[in-house]
């Protein structure tokens, strides 16, 4: 019997403990990104998926539930109720804040809904109560993955792991798609064509493109789904190398198409900050009206892991300075 890629990776996310869901056709119609969480606090958790455009209908409403690790059948859900809606303004995404509605140091399984289909099981997990002090947190770390440049298997590993959380300190995603300068394409089948035909990101609805091809991932589908995230910026998020040019208030990037022309660069990284935060499950309320990428969003933020460890998430990469 001869299988294809996809097939073989889809029978691995299976024996990743994701659930029967993964597999039904409905499903990977309805759902074909996953499900993520991230932001853990000890009230709550940020939810995210994404809905196909196709099964998108105006006026059908998605939702989540959430249930007790305990309850693997959702037989009595601890909250359900409508997500954050997913729309063409925010690429189909739904990044919904649970602030507010779970217990600390809780385990938790959720779901998504739409239609009367069910997105694939997530897996996650509140922070300890500020008074609590946990004899051992552990924590996932992942940098810097490019899509082409093979097939993820370690994202397999770290989904089998027990964490408390996955800390991503940047570089989620490259903004070149076969860049003929960086590197030969190894790995054919992992190619992917940007709408603006360009071998790196210029808009929009480039960014998303890339988000949607590297979620596209089984490995790292099943790494989102296990364990809450927090997600940091490095640099490939917008462009190589990129800075903040305080002379003209304005990016600097030496290797983009755009460098020398500010405005542009400024666009390129308020559009940039735009498919960040429609695909990542963070707890950043921004500004999308904003002219100035500093004003559009900020990223500093803490988690405290009750009284044992607290960790604080920056952003220097968006006001350093030029390279030496």
């Amino acid at each position: 019997m001869k299988l294809k890629r996809r097939e073989v990776l889809g029978l691995g996310a299976g024996l990743l403990g994701l659930g029967a869901a993964q597999s039904r056709p409905e499903t990977l119609a309805h759902f074909p990104l996953g499900v993520a969480s991230g932001d853990p606090s000890d009230s709550g958790v940020v939810l995210w998926t994404r809905l196909a455009p196709e099964a998108w209908q105006e006026g059908e409403g998605l939702e989540f539930e959430i249930t007790e690790a305990a309850d693997p059948a959702f037989a009595a859900p601890r909250f359900a109720g409508p997500a954050v809606q997913p729309r063409p303004e925010n690429d189909f995404t739904s990044v919904t804040d649970l602030s507010g509605l779970l217990e600390p140091g809780r385990a938790y399984l959720y779901r998504f809904r739409y239609r009367g289909v069910y997105s694939p099981v997530g897996r996650t997990k509140t922070l300890p109560a500020p008074g609590e002090t946990p004899a051992l947190l552990r924590i996932g770390l992942v940098t810097c993955q490019e899509f082409t440049s093979g097939y993820w298997g370690a994202f397999a590993h770290l989904a089998r792991e027990n964490l408390d959380a996955v800390l991503h300190l940047g570089d989620f995603i490259y903004e070149t798609s076969a860049d003929p300068r960086w590197r030969r394409l190894r790995f054919p089948d992992r190619s992917y064509r940007l709408p603006s035909g360009s071998y790196l990101a210029v808009n929009l609805a480039d960014y998303r493109a890339i988000y949607r091809a590297y979620r596209s991932d089984p490995f790292l589908q099943a790494a989102l789904a296990a364990h809450p995230w927090v997600f940091l910026w490095d640099d490939h998020e917008v462009a190589n190398d990129y800075y903040w040019d305080a002379a003209h208030d304005a990016p600097g990037a030496p290797d983009h198409p755009y460098r020398g022309q500010p405005e542009r660069l400024k666009r390129l990284k308020l559009e940039a900050q735009q498919a960040w935060l429609e695909y990542a499950p963070a707890r950043i309320t921004p500004d999308l009206s904003a002219a100035h990428p500093h004003a559009q969003m900020t990223q500093y933020r803490s988690f405290r892991f009750g009284g044992l460890f607290e960790l604080f998430a920056t952003d220097t990469r968006s006001y350093r300075s030029p390279h030496p």
